[in-house]
């Protein structure tokens, strides 16, 4: 049987440190996955420049750092992040998605309602919502204390 475990998505919040959805997907007590995904479609937006993907990437490198310190490097990926779910899916039971809900333009909004209808179409077991969830039922939003990562994915 494949591996419980909740999924931290990294978008535009770089960092650990008083970061909601991961103190939340820590508190559920499974393994945590943090995974930031490069959408190639964002990158070819004409509101994205190489400046900002340069300090993306720098951001990327401390976070990583960060999460390895913590027991479980940052995964990245890069395609759709529809097609990520997808893939880790194969391997692995997605119990739940943690992030941040978004204030973006007209792509962001498409982007995460791809991944509301791709949550529809693959039920996940948590279904607590808490302040302004991104989908019912697949991405959690939770204010609260920091907290230490006690399940990580094995290396």
């Amino acid at each position: 049987m494949a591996q419980k475990l909740s999924i931290v998505w990294f978008k535009r919040d770089l960092r650990i440190h008083d970061h909601a959805p991961l103190a939340a997907a820590c508190a559920a007590g499974l393994p945590v996955l943090p995974l930031y995904v490069i959408e190639p479609d964002y990158w070819r937006q004409p509101f994205a420049s190489r400046r900002h993907w340069h300090f993306v990437h720098d951001s990327l490198v401390e976070l990583r750092a960060d999460c390895a310190g913590l027991g479980q490097a940052l995964v990245v990926r890069t395609g759709t992040i529809t097609d990520v779910f997808d893939s880790i899916r194969h391997d692995y039971v997605i119990d739940a998605i943690y992030a941040h809900e978004e204030t973006s333009n007209l792509w962001g909004y498409q982007r995460d309602e791809d991944v509301r209808q791709w949550c529809l179409a693959h039920p996940l077991g948590v279904m607590n919502i808490q302040q302004m969830g991104l989908c019912a039922g697949c991405v959690i939003v939770m204010a609260g204390p920091r907290s230490a990562i006690s399940a990580w994915l094995p290396r």
